[in-house]
């Protein structure tokens, strides 16, 4: 049995660890989502990698390499593709409590009455559970990621380059 200094000193440690270790991942997702924005490419080579030094790791980045604000980055024909197959009620839940911009982003492609019905929408749902705004916002990270491998549309790219040639 440990004395109560050491036992002390053990939970220090062991908090100070799992801080470095949280913080690495963190940093990793962090930089991940950052190099998406710039070359979705390279990110997925670099997500490739880690997958097979760490197939656990590899899984953990890739169910966090996006996050729903990652919406900002989609132009405006992508974000009509996501619109034309995304549940609305899905939608919705996906936007309460969400960053203005990225509500925008949706608004914007969307018909003046449908963005007042949803706006509606949001005003009368009440509080919702954060889980359910959550599962919804994955529900549309998901869809995007498929339209993307599909071909559909495009997320982030080099800077300049262009999606389509005319």
């Amino acid at each position: 049995m440990l004395d109560k200094n050491t036992a002390l000193l053990l939970h220090r440690d062991v908090d100070s660890i799992c801080h470095q270790i949280l913080s690495s991942y963190q940093d990793l997702i962090g930089f991940i989502r950052t190099l998406t924005e710039f070359d979705p490419y390279l990110a997925d080579l670099i997500e490739q990698k880690v997958s097979l030094a760490d197939p656990e790791l590899g899984e953990l980045l890739v169910r966090n390499k996006y996050s729903f604000e990652m919406v900002l980055l989609l132009e405006d024909t992508a974000i009509t593709e996501v619109l034309k197959r995304v549940d609305k009620q899905v939608l919705t839940l996906s936007l309460k409590g969400c960053d203005e911009a990225v509500q925008g982003q949706f608004f914007r492609n969307m018909s003046s009455k449908a963005v007042e019905l949803m706006k509606e929408d949001l005003q009368f749902l009440g509080p919702v559970r954060a889980r359910e705004v959550r599962k919804c916002q994955r529900e549309i990270v998901e869809m995007i990621k498929q339209l993307r491998d599909q071909g559909i549309i495009s997320i982030g790219g080099a800077p300049g380059e262009p999606d389509y040639i005319s």
